[in-house]
C-alpha cells in the first residue's frame, strides 16, 4: 500500500510540469530580458498638495539585456505619461493606475514602441510600480498574438518637497525585477 502511494505521488509529481505545459500551449516564451532599468522622470508642472494635471517624462538606461545580438545588450527607456489631478497625497497614498506610451531604442539601432499601463501599490510600497505594457511597433512587435512587457520600478523623490514654492519636479527610478518581453 505504501509503495502504491509513493509511486502515484510519483506519477503526479512529474505528470504536473508536464499537463500545465500541455494545457497552456501559447505559453508566452521570453524574447528579451534587461536586468537593469535606471533613470529618472520629470513631473510638469509639478505636484503639490493641489491636485493638477502633470505630464511626466522618464528617460532611463536599460542595460544586461540578453539575448544581446537582438538588441545589442542595452538601450534607452523613454516614457510619457500623463496624470490627471496628480498630487502629494496621491503619489504617498499610492493605489493609482496610470497609462502612457513608452519607446526602447536599442543598441543596434532598432526600437520597441509600447502603451503601458503602471499600477502603483500602497501603504509601505506606494513607491513601487508595476508596469506592464503591449508593444505596438518596432522590434519585438508581432501582430497575434501581441507581445508584452513587464517591469517593477522603485521611485524616489529627488526633488521638491510638495509645497507651491517647491513642488516635486523630479523621482530617481530603478528596477526591483527585470524587465521581461515576451
Amino acid at each position: 500500500m505504501v509503495r502504491t502511494i509513493a509511486r502515484l505521488t510519483a506519477v503526479a509529481v512529474l505528470a504536473l510540469p508536464m499537463a500545465l505545459v500541455t494545457a497552456n500551449p501559447a505559453a508566452a516564451v521570453v524574447v528579451q530580458t534587461c536586468g537593469h532599468v535606471q533613470g529618472s522622470a520629470t513631473f510638469t508642472p509639478g505636484l503639490t498638495n493641489t491636485p493638477t494635471d502633470n505630464v511626466v517624462r522618464a528617460r532611463a538606461a536599460e542595460t544586461s539585456c540578453t539575448p544581446s545580438s537582438t538588441t545589442g545588450g542595452s538601450g534607452t527607456l523613454t516614457a510619457t505619461i500623463k496624470l490627471p489631478k496628480a498630487s502629494c497625497a496621491g503619489l504617498a497614498s499610492g493605489g493609482q493606475t496610470i497609462y502612457g506610451t513608452a519607446t526602447s531604442t536599442w543598441k543596434n539601432g532598432t526600437a520597441t514602441k509600447f502603451n503601458l499601463r503602471a499600477t502603483t501599490g500602497t501603504g509601505a510600497n506606494a513607491t513601487i510600480a508595476n508596469i506592464y505594457g503591449t508593444i505596438t511597433s518596432g522590434r519585438f512587435y508581432r501582430a497575434s498574438p501581441l507581445r508584452h512587457l513587464t517591469v517593477q520600478i522603485k521611485f524616489r523623490v529627488t526633488s521638491g518637497n510638495c509645497t507651491p514654492a517647491s513642488p516635486i519636479k523630479s523621482v530617481a527610478i530603478n528596477n526591483t525585477k527585470p524587465l521581461v518581453i515576451q
